[in-house]
């Protein structure tokens, strides 16, 4: 069985990034516009 967090991301079908200074926001939606998740990540972070 799948958790709720696979499953959401599943239905995201947008995703806006928004740079600016200091973080980065990131924003997911299901075609609806439906908001599925927001993160905000300092700019120093980078994938590991």
């Amino acid at each position: 069985m799948q958790d709720q967090e696979e499953l959401a991301m599943k239905e995201v079908s947008i995703i806006g990034v928004d740079l600016a200074k200091q973080v980065f926001q990131l924003h997911g939606a299901t075609a609806e516009g439906v908001v599925v998740f927001r993160e905000l990540l300092p700019v120093s972070w980078t994938p590991g």
